[in-house]
This record gives structure tokens, C-alpha cells and sequence, in this order.
């Protein structure tokens, strides 16, 4: 039974992660919140059949997660993929989110000519995910220039691989094809729309989210941003301490 005195924290992990992924975190949020993790299409247990991948149906599945425990409205927290998830939510669903946290997560392609591009990449992913042990992907993923201080501690890097170890290809694969911006409008242009409470984090070494976070600023001057020092993209996983206090003060500011 949840606590009824305390507001809900939904919390939605990113491309590779799991519900494991905030359980460092719980004990410290769960003192003052009502958390609640799911598992995004392809990740962790929840591999449904492929049209059960699409924003819509997971929005559905959000709603009816929030009813199972008697919830009206809460508080969204979104990592990255997790977050264009959130976003889709808040732009469907505006009432269902009081605030609204986006960690590294893009509103969708800026531009129609960047469409191909994404496209090419993906289909890169898509071979060398079907060519490579999942290990070697994943080294792969990681080395990419929005991931650049992830391994400078090793041990922490060595954790993050082996929760990844757990992943299914075959969903990953379906994930990486049908969470892809290019199925999905941008929502550049919607901005304004989002919650009056909601805050853009990324790392300050993550400079592709970074400029996102500028261009986010001019589109809605009402999204607080905040660019933490000591990381990249994956600020929750690579500095959490000064993460979570940004993200529970926001939360608690009336």
C-alpha cells in the first residue's frame, strides 16, 4: 500500500537500462516520494509484441500503471529515451503530470534533413547489434562522444555493463528501430506546451545535449535548465548525489 501523504515519483529508464537501474537511488528518494519503475518495451522483462513498442501504447500502459495504485497525477522523471516517453505523456495527457524532470532527452529531430542521417545510424546499430556479442555492442554504444566520461571510473563502468549484460537483442534491436525519431513527430515546436513545472538536466561534457538544452531554452523560456558538472550523458548513473539533490529540490519548490 502506498503512502497517500506522499506525491508519486514515476521514474522511466533509458535505451539499455531497466527498473534496476534507479535502485541505488530509491532509498534516498523514496524517503519523501512514492516511486514507482517500469520496464520500457524490449528492456528488462517486458518483451511484448512489436505494436506494443509505440509511444501510444506505452502512454496507455503509463495510465494504467497510475490507476492500478489509485493515482491521479505525478511527478516524471525520464532518462534519455525515457524521457521522450515523458514527453509524449505530458503533451497527451497534460493533467496526469504536476512536474515533470527530463534527463539527456531530445524533443525529436530538429530538422526534416536530419531524418536520413538518424536513419543511417540506426541501421548501422541495427547490423552490428546482429553481427557482435551484445558485450561487444554495448563497448561499442559506449564509446560514443555523448558517453565521454562514463568510463573514467572504471569499476562504476564495469556495474553499468554487466546490468546491460541482461538485455534481450531481439527486443533491443525492435527498440532501437521503433523508439527511433524518425517514427515519431517532433516536438520542437510543442515546447511551450509542456508542464510550466518542468526541468532539462544534462551533463556539462555531453555537449550535443548541452546546445539541445540552449535550443530547448529558446523554444520555452519557461524549462528550467541545469547542466551538471563531472559527467556526460548519463548524469544520474555518473554524478547521482548532486543529480537527485538538483532533481528533489525541483520537486519540492511550490
Amino acid at each position: 500500500m502506498m503512502n497517500q501523504s506522499k506525491p508519486a515519483l514515476i521514474l522511466i529508464h533509458g535505451f539499455l537500462g531497466n527498473i534496476n537501474d534507479w535502485t541505488p537511488y530509491l532509498p534516498q528518494l523514496q524517503k519523501q516520494f512514492n516511486c514507482l519503475t517500469l520496464n520500457l518495451p524490449g528492456h528488462g522483462n517486458n518483451h511484448p509484441e512489436e505494436h506494443h513498442y509505440h509511444f501510444d501504447i506505452i502512454t496507455e500502459n503509463f495510465l494504467t500503471l497510475l490507476k492500478t495504485h489509485n493515482i491521479s497525477s505525478c511527478y516524471v522523471l525520464g532518462y534519455s529515451l525515457g524521457g521522450r516517453v515523458a514527453q509524449h505523456i505530458a503533451f497527451k495527457y497534460p493533467h496526469v503530470i504536476k512536474k515533470l524532470i527530463l534527463e539527456s532527452a531530445s524533443p525529436g529531430l530538429l530538422v526534416e534533413t536530419d531524418k536520413n542521417k538518424r536513419l543511417a545510424q540506426n541501421d548501422e546499430w541495427v547490423h552490428t547489434l546482429k553481427k557482435v556479442p551484445l558485450n561487444t555492442f554495448l563497448n561499442q554504444w559506449y564509446q560514443q562522444p555523448l558517453f565521454s566520461t562514463l568510463q573514467n571510473n572504471p569499476e562504476q563502468y564495469k556495474k553499468l555493463l554487466k546490468n546491460r549484460q541482461n538485455n534481450c537483442v531481439k527486443g533491443i534491436i525492435r527498440s532501437l528501430i521503433q523508439h527511433s525519431p524518425t517514427n515519431y513527430k517532433s516536438h520542437w515546436q510543442h515546447l511551450h506546451l509542456l508542464p510550466s513545472n518542468t526541468l532539462y538536466i544534462t551533463g556539462n561534457e555531453d555537449k550535443k545535449y548541452v546546445q539541445i538544452g540552449h535550443l530547448i531554452k529558446k523554444k520555452a523560456p519557461h524549462i528550467q535548465i541545469v547542466t551538471l558538472p563531472h559527467c556526460s550523458h548519463m548524469a544520474h548513473f555518473e554524478n547521482p548525489q548532486t543529480f537527485f539533490d538538483t532533481c528533489i529540490n525541483f520537486l519540492n519548490t511550490p
